[in-house]
């Protein structure tokens, strides 16, 4: 599954956006990571509709996709998507060829044209990009999604165990595994 998602050995020798932290070397008091929520890839011609397709089940869809939004998160800025139920995701890894567009607030892409976003959000250093972001808010990074790597699964606890997902802990655990990809559960706030 995760062979769809790695950057080629051509190159391993591009700097990574980010100042990203090690999935295999967590450390829930000091970490830096580049995270898509998955919240299932939608009909685009029916947003409301049910996801027909979630990347952790496979993540072949990267390949026909433009573009995937995605967040930078550290523990000082712990707020994760708000707009899904989804409680699960991918730590990625990108080149800095691959940001197309970056913003202390969510874009929303969806009301935007590709021209409007890459000429209105201009990609800003990963630092200034986390100064900017208020605690209370997440942050958007718009990347050309045939051009990153998983590095690792992620599960974030929701605040009300009630709450339903698509998955639980344990299917996501069985997915990372299946991958060959390690799972991080993160100290993010998920409403």
């Amino acid at each position: 599954m995760n062979e769809n998602l790695q950057i080629s050995h051509e190159q391993d020798t591009v700097p990574v956006w980010g100042n990203l932290s090690n999935p295999l070397d967590f450390d829930p008091t000091s970490f830096r990571f580049l995270l898509h929520i998955d919240s299932g890839v939608t009909d685009p011609l029916n947003l409301d509709a049910e996801p027909v397709e979630y990347l952790v089940n496979n993540c072949s869809i990267l390949n026909k996709m433009e573009t995937l939004s995605s967040s930078l998160v550290d523990q000082d800025h712990p707020v994760l998507f708000q707009g899904t139920s989804a409680c699960h995701g991918l730590i990625l890894s990108a080149p800095e060829s691959s940001i197309l567009a970056t913003n202390y607030r969510d874009i929303y892409t969806q009301d935007k044209t590709y021209d409007e976003i890459v000429q209105n959000y201009p990609v800003q250093d990963p630092d200034k990009l986390m100064e900017s972001t208020q605690i209370h808010d997440h942050n958007e990074v718009l990347l050309r999604a045939k051009e990153i790597s998983a590095q690792a699964f992620f599960w974030v606890e929701p605040q009300d165990p009630t709450e339903e997902t698509p998955f639980s802990k344990e299917q996501i655990r069985e997915l990372a595994d299946a991958a060959g990809l390690p799972l991080v559960e993160l100290p993010l706030i998920k409403h």
